[in-house]
């Protein structure tokens, strides 16, 4: 079940992907599901076309539909390919800043991690698993019920307050 600060509007329960054509990528999937969780109209086709030169610009397309969004670990760092020991400084040095975002009930956007065939996709982060504490969330694949990661993200938004 995931963590959330209790409010009637859930931001995390409310997070779902459009069926969009394969043509459509899970970044620009993924940010949408996002921007939505915040009551953001957006527009697939504006989407993808801010989002058009990869994820250097998903900071600045999420403040073009009213959210801030920043970085855990800069996108030029992603450790590619992952090497073994980057799960431990996931726990270490991520999870606790999901865990502040999903206390306050905020979704969170995550680039690998998920099980197949999203393993190289982004998603949503949408809760903590307590049994396990690994991250669940949605992905493309799995886009109104949540699924638990099998490894660590590489890249991780959380919304700014």
């Amino acid at each position: 079940m995931p963590m959330t600060a209790g409010k009637a509007a859930c931001r995390t329960a409310s997070v779902a992907f459009r069926i969009a054509g394969a043509s459509q990528d899970s970044l620009t999937l993924a940010l949408d599901a996002l921007l939505r969780a915040f009551g953001a109209e957006v527009d697939l086709k504006t989407l993808a076309g801010l989002l058009s030169t990869g994820h250097a610009n998903v900071v600045d397309a999420a403040r073009r539909f009213g959210i801030e969004l920043r970085d855990l670990h800069p996108p030029e760092a992603a450790p590619l390919p992952t090497p073994p020991e980057f799960e431990q400084h996931f726990r270490d040095s991520y999870l606790p800043f999901i865990r502040a975002a999903l206390t306050r009930d905020e979704p969170v956007l995550a680039w690998m991690g998920w099980p197949p065939p999203d393993e190289c996709e982004w998603g949503v982060i949408t809760g903590i698993d307590p049994a396990t504490n690994r991250c669940i969330g949605r992905t493309r694949s799995s886009p109104q019920a949540d699924v638990a990661m099998i490894g660590p993200a590489v890249q991780v938004y959380t919304v700014v307050e």
